[in-house]
């Protein structure tokens, strides 16, 4: 008799999270996996009225088959490396994941995640995403105006660092 590849769970959970960030990130914007990722699994880039400016964030997607929070929450542990590597990127950054058994996924940006490391050893942390985060029923205009923000400061430090050159 024949043997075949079987596709493990894991493989279709991976496959059913991407699946529902999909479906539930505005139509007319790109996402793209990154393949080679330390932290940053799929960038999102913006469209505004049909155009691209160059506004985009970076979302880290987890999954679970079954949810692992608490009453209000939902959580992941995450790398102390990963959130350091993370927090240094320009763009914004939000968590996701993705809860097989509620069919829904559940989010924090990342300057809304505040380690509390017991000492200089421990490795991992848990980030809790609050349920009502719910990425189905997402208010996207708020992310597009946290974006902007962040991508002003971006293009004031930029002008700062080149009036800095030129006065040299």
């Amino acid at each position: 008799m024949a043997t075949y590849p079987t596709r493990s769970n894991s493989h279709v959970l991976e496959q059913k999270s991407e699946n529902f960030l999909r479906m539930n990130v505005p139509a007319e914007w790109t996402i793209q996996r990154i393949e080679k990722d330390y932290g940053q699994d799929f960038l999102v880039e913006i469209s505004e009225n049909g155009e691209m400016r160059g506004l985009g964030l970076v979302i880290q997607l987890k999954s679970s088959e079954k949810g692992q929070g608490e009453k209000q929450n939902e959580s992941i542990i995450l790398k102390r490396s990963t959130f350091n590597y993370l927090k240094e990127i320009l763009p914004v950054v939000m968590l996701v994941k993705y809860v097989e058994e509620k069919d829904e996924a559940f989010w924090i940006l990342l300057k809304d995640v505040f380690p509390d490391f017991k000492n200089e050893d421990q490795q991992t942390f848990t980030v809790q995403l609050p349920f009502q985060n719910k990425l189905s029923e997402m208010n996207w205009a708020s992310i597009v105006t946290y974006v902007k923000k962040i991508s002003d400061v971006k293009q004031v430090a930029a002008l700062k660092w080149r009036l800095e050159q030129i006065q040299k």
